[in-house]
């Protein structure tokens, strides 16, 4: 099964197909949750290219940026100057052994435009709820719809995500974005 979502998600990044950029100011505004005090280190599930992975990192974070496509790690690696604080690698969030994972537990944990290819989201929140440090913050950048209708194949049902979020962290905060794009921000209780 790795294989075969390498293979997958690879075929993309080959193709020179890249996805949704998060802009400057929506990632200011996820770190304002982020508290001072904790260690800043970060996870980003599903890193790409590295673009976030990169930006965290530009603003602080020793950052580990996780893909299940080793073509999109290749080019997040070749596309980072800077690597002193910053670990791509190919991983598989609901496969891998987690204790493969750098710079655990994570204070900040992204998942841009992943949310939605979560087999099992029960389990994936486990996951996550277990690498984050106590107050620690989850950021889940989502394309969303609100009626069948308005379904996509990479979009997730709003009201349904809100509360499979809701009931596993303390606090959820949504952050709505241009168009279908929503970011709900997750704290650890």
């Amino acid at each position: 099964m790795q294989d075969t979502l390498d293979q997958h998600w690879s075929a993309h990044y080959k193709n020179k197909v890249d996805f949704r950029m998060i802009s400057s100011q929506s990632l200011s505004d996820i770190l304002e949750f982020v508290d001072d005090s904790l260690a800043k280190t970060c996870l980003d599930i599903g890193c790409g290219t590295g673009q976030l992975t990169r930006e965290l990192n530009h603003r602080g974070y020793k950052c580990v940026g996780i893909d299940v496509s080793q073509t999109a790690v290749q080019l997040a690696r070749s596309l980072t100057v800077r690597t002193g604080e910053l670990n791509y690698r190919q991983f598989n969030i609901e496969t891998d052994n987690l204790d493969n994972l750098p710079s655990q537990p994570y204070s900040l944990i992204t998942c841009k435009l992943v949310y939605v290819f979560m087999k099992n989201r029960a389990r994936f929140l486990e996951l996550v709820d277990k690498m984050l440090v106590q107050g620690g913050v989850f950021a889940v950048i989502t394309p969303v719809y609100r009626q069948d209708t308005d379904a996509t194949p990479i979009s997730v049902n709003f009201d349904l995500t809100f509360r499979e979020l809701k009931s596993k962290f303390k606090t959820v905060t949504i952050f709505e974005e241009t168009g279908d794009m929503v970011t709900f921000v997750c704290r650890k209780g």
